[in-house]
């Protein structure tokens, strides 16, 4: 649950700096039990979003987690132009 409320807290504060939509999906809890995936998972995330809005000038980030019984899933999706989602 820890890394789900890192991740939380990243698309927030990400919000916040930039003035844009960002935020994360995740339908179900994802339990990462070792804690060196789950930190690479979120330098990731950061990488990610990062080069989202500075190169792809994003209006709009979503980061979906999703799990099933063998692997985490962390995907992206990104929008130039705002959009409700």
């Amino acid at each position: 649950m820890a890394f789900m409320s890192a991740l939380e807290e990243l698309t927030s504060n990400v919000s916040k700096l930039f003035n844009i939509s960002c935020r994360l999906k995740c339908p179900r809890p994802v339990l990462l039990a070792d804690s060196t995936v789950a930190t690479h998972l979120y330098r990731i995330a950061q990488e990610a979003i990062t080069n989202a809005v500075k190169h792809g000038r994003a209006k709009s980030i979503v980061v979906n987690l999703n799990s099933s019984a063998d692997r985490a899933t962390l995907t992206f999706c990104t929008f130039q132009n705002r959009a409700t989602i």
